[in-house]
């Protein structure tokens, strides 16, 4: 089976929204963004902050492409942690990748085989769950092995 999923958004009512029109992702990614739009339209709380539905949040290849650098280098080295392979934190992936920022965050998790799993733990995390239902714009995901790294910004415009 093709672990890949090849989508062209024809609907502009998609919940799902993509920079280009034709996008290939994991089916994993795919799952994922949805999950984080479904709960963003929904609105939620986050601990004791409350947050009102939000409009989706779209994939963005440079996000994706930070995600993966560092859940490469977890999945390598066997650790959960945000300090990347060169001891620098998301801002340095951010710059590695060409991603001119306003503002951004990241999720990491290990040891969740779904998306379902992973996305219900980061849900349960105020923290987590506060990125998810963050004021960005776009995000990317990946996955490796069961590292998964989760990144959210929004660019400078």
């Amino acid at each position: 089976m093709n672990k890949y999923i090849l989508f062209v958004i024809i609907l502009l009512s998609s919940s799902i929204h993509f920079q280009q029109t034709k996008v290939k992702v994991f089916k994993y990614q795919y799952d994922i963004i949805q999950l984080v739009n479904e709960q963003r339209a929904k609105g939620c709380k986050c601990g004791s902050k409350k947050f009102s539905p939000l409009p989706p949040i779209a994939w963005s290849a440079q996000l994706e492409e930070a995600a993966k650098i560092q859940a490469n280098y977890m999945s390598k080295k066997d650790i959960l942690t945000h300090q990347g392979e060169d001891g620098k934190d998301l801002k340095s992936r951010l710059s590695r990748v060409k991603y001119i920022w306003r503002a951004y965050s990241e999720n990491i998790a290990d040891g969740y085989e779904s998306t379902q799993e992973v996305f219900e733990a980061w849900m349960a995390s105020p923290g987590h769950c506060k990125n998810i239902m963050g004021d960005y714009k776009e995000m990317g995901v990946y996955k490796v092995n069961e590292f998964w790294v989760q990144d959210f910004g929004t660019p400078k415009i």
